[in-house]
């Protein structure tokens, strides 16, 4: 541990030349801050459906797969097989785990694919998934090209955060990022897994350079490493009717006053695919310490 957090976000953070007082090293005082209001937001399935009679920019849920058995939705008629078969692929993740774990992606062909972070699995569909418990199954979101240009092999999504200021009830927008998978993460985009992350401009949409961390090294890059696709200076298409979806979302779920929210950008806009109450500390001081924010530091204090 070091200043209070682990090695690895001390490298992140780049604490060694950063004000290290104005940091948060722990989400303990942002999970206290949404406390009572965590489990409406991290459930996963209970969560889309809370916004689904009012935000339509959400992924489609197919069904869900208890014990290795899927129990399709309502509306949709036919097994996983035959779904996976129409659709191409499908995303597969747990209900209530966070920061990527145990995200795969399911994909039909001769023999249907899992694509895992570790490596592709094939076998039948219902071998791939005669272990998952507590998992979600929902369709396959096409990234924005601008996004598959720069790293194609993993979904790129943003997270912004949102507070809702406790005296006014005004919802602000703080600390966007995007982050881009690599060999290392794919399907996924986790900077905890390998991915990379860049800052975003909370106000143009315009990403600024990629922050990565090679041992202990950590550097601001204009392209990405592996693809060499330029990074610093694209700008977000549909950033404000990114920012406008978020607001939204944000007032229903306003009791929990400051969230993470992940969105993927397609090419019919954006898409809000879930909700972190307990944002990670490195994703929220990219650019610098949580408490060098006023609005945040106040509310943090009146929390």
């Amino acid at each position: 541990m070091a200043n209070g957090c682990s090695a690895h976000t001390y490298l992140w953070l780049g604490l060694d030349e950063a004000d290290s007082d104005t940091y948060l090293t722990s989400t303990e005082p942002i999970r206290a801050l949404n406390s009572g209001y965590i489990t409406p937001i991290h459930h996963k399935y209970a969560f889309q459906r809370s916004i689904e009679p009012t935000i339509d920019a959400v992924p489609t849920i197919y069904g869900t797969i208890d014990r290795g058995r899927f129990e399709p939705t309502d509306d949709v008629e036919t097994d996983l097989s035959t779904l996976l078969s129409d659709d191409g692929k499908v995303i597969l993740k747990p209900v209530s785990e966070g920061r990527g774990d145990g995200v795969y992606v399911l994909e039909a062909g001769e023999q249907a694919r899992l694509q895992t972070g570790s490596g592709t699995i094939e076998s039948t569909v219902s071998d791939l998934t005669a272990d998952l418990d507590g998992y979600l199954v929902t369709e396959f979101l096409e990234q924005h090209d601008y996004a598959a240009s720069i790293f194609p092999d993993a979904t790129n999504t943003i997270r912004i955060h949102t507070l809702v200021d406790p005296e006014t009830g005004e919802i602000s927008l703080h600390r966007p990022s995007h982050r881009f998978g690599s060999r290392e993460s794919a399907p996924i985009d986790n900077w905890s897994k390998g991915g990379y992350t860049a800052p975003v401009d909370t106000d143009t949409g315009e990403i600024r350079r990629l922050i990565t961390l090679d041992g202990t090294a950590r550097s601001r890059l204009r392209n990405h490493p592996e693809t060499d696709a330029r990074v610093a200076g694209v700008t977000v298409p549909c950033w404000s009717e990114l920012c406008d979806l978020v607001r939204e979302v944000a007032a229903i779920h306003r009791y929990a006053p400051l969230i993470g929210w992940d969105i993927v950008v397609t090419e019919d806009g954006p898409v809000l695919l879930e909700g972190n109450a307990r944002p990670s500390v490195v994703g929220l001081q990219l650019t610098d310490g949580f408490l060098a924010d006023e609005r945040l530091r106040r509310a943090l204090e009146q929390g």
